[in-house]
């Protein structure tokens, strides 16, 4: 799976193979996408790269956010096309490197990663050991 922004940025992340994009919104559930035949990750690894995501905005950390003023992204997996209209992205490549590539106001991508932070919360089950 590929990424592509226009206009093209320099960070590596999009250079790499990719096995997992989560796009986030401000009103409506988050989407994710996997490689084909990749299986499909656990809540709380879900929820533990939210938490990461999270400190990493809010600190403005350059290595592993890519902060953009605007721009359009693309996923391109299996010869399928398709465009993300998301304010905040969070990448995976299939080496384990994941990241967040925030389009706009950053003020805006601290909101929706504390938003993913609390749906992934929602998606386990805090009562079971």
């Amino acid at each position: 799976m590929r990424l592509t922004i226009s206009p093209n940025p320099d960070f590596a992340l999009l250079d790499m193979e990719l096995d997992l994009v989560i796009a986030l919104y401000e009103e409506r559930s988050p989407e994710i996408f996997l490689q084909s035949g990749t299986p499909r990750p656990d809540r709380h690894f879900l929820l533990g790269m939210a938490q990461t995501i999270v400190v990493a905005v809010e600190e403005s950390d350059k290595d592993s956010v890519l902060f953009l003023e605007s721009g359009a992204a693309e996923l391109q997996d299996s010869g399928e096309l398709r465009t993300l209209h998301s304010s905040l992205l969070i990448v995976r490549s299939i080496e384990g490197r994941f990241s967040a590539i925030v389009f706009g106001d950053p003020r805006q991508a601290r909101r929706l990663a504390r938003r993913a932070e609390r749906w992934f919360t929602g998606t386990v089950r805090l009562d079971i050991p």
